[in-house]
């Protein structure tokens, strides 16, 4: 019985310890690979640790019909009991070259990319960040779905 609880125990912490510090990570699929205009992603989730500091990532999952170098995204950061943030930000998901960057397979690649670093959330509550295509044209192959992570991390 004491063997089970320890190997119950052992099992406990090493199932948590394989979060690797993440504390938010959703994504959220782009009906046909094709995002429009019109539709935001939003994730939203709570805080209530104002100590830790946090690295916030986009994560985009994208194919060849991409037809660009850079993706552009308009951020909309929803804080408790303030006024929203709006950011507009430019993604490289290729070089020059039009080599696709991220982790790739035959017929899609994920990228990553780092948006705010070491930073530690201000207040508790609920927050909101919305993340659309702040493109030239309305409906934007090759797109087929967006993330948001963010992971606990140290600063140096």
């Amino acid at each position: 019985m004491r063997n089970a609880l320890i190997l119950m125990s052992m099992l406990f912490l090493i199932l948590n310890g394989c979060k690797n510090g993440v504390f938010y990570h959703d994504i959220q699929t782009i009906e046909n690979g094709i995002w429009k205009y019109d539709d935001p992603k939003s994730f939203t989730f709570s805080v209530e640790d104002t100590l830790t500091f946090y690295d916030l990532l986009v994560e985009v999952k994208h194919d060849k019909r991409f037809p660009y170098q850079n993706l552009y995204l308009q951020l909309i950061t929803s804080i408790p009991e303030e006024d929203s943030v709006d950011d507009i930000l430019s993604i490289d998901l290729a070089d020059y070259s039009g080599n696709k960057y991220g982790a790739c397979g035959r017929n899609q690649c994920t990228f990553q990319v780092p948006v705010q670093q070491s930073f530690k959330f201000e207040k508790n509550g609920s927050y909101e960040i919305s993340i659309s295509q702040h493109s030239r044209i309305d409906s934007l192959p090759g797109i087929s779905a967006i993330g948001l992570l963010i992971k606990e991390t140290s600063i140096d």
